[in-house]
């Protein structure tokens, strides 16, 4: 194989493995989605308070408290029980309904729920087994 031959199988090979890398970030990530779709589970750090918003209540807060603070990451949040600005964004248990931070999640998967145990995430896994 001649040189000109070798560099189209390297730019092929490259090409292939950059749509790979594409493909598979659209696949696992929110990749060119409306970050503000659905409902927005929230808990308090201090208080343990915890609460749902809808996805346009969510995206008014977010923008006023980035407007506050002039940054792209997610500002603190007052809470509405206590005052603290404490509040984190958190993972609604899809078996059992309670509202955790995920620092809280115990176990092996970061979305166990630490009332009932369960994880989606865990389910998936044990269905690719």
């Amino acid at each position: 194989m001649d040189d000109k031959a070798k560099s189209i199988v390297k730019v092929v090979v490259i090409v292939g493995c950059l749509i790979a890398a594409v493909v598979i970030t659209a696949k696992y990530t929110n990749f060119g989605g409306n970050p503000y779709e659905g409902e927005r589970p929230l808990k308090c750090t201090s208080c343990s308070y915890s609460y749902v918003l809808d996805a346009e209540q969510y995206k008014e807060l977010v923008n006023e408290k980035q407007a506050e603070t002039i940054s792209f990451q997610l500002p603190p949040i007052d809470c509405p029980e206590c005052g603290e600005q404490a509040v984190v964004r958190a993972t609604k248990c899809k078996k059992c309904g309670s509202i955790f931070a995920l620092e809280e999640a115990g176990g092996k998967f970061e979305d166990e729920c630490p009332e009932c145990g369960y994880s989606e995430a865990a389910e998936r896994f044990k269905k690719k087994k």
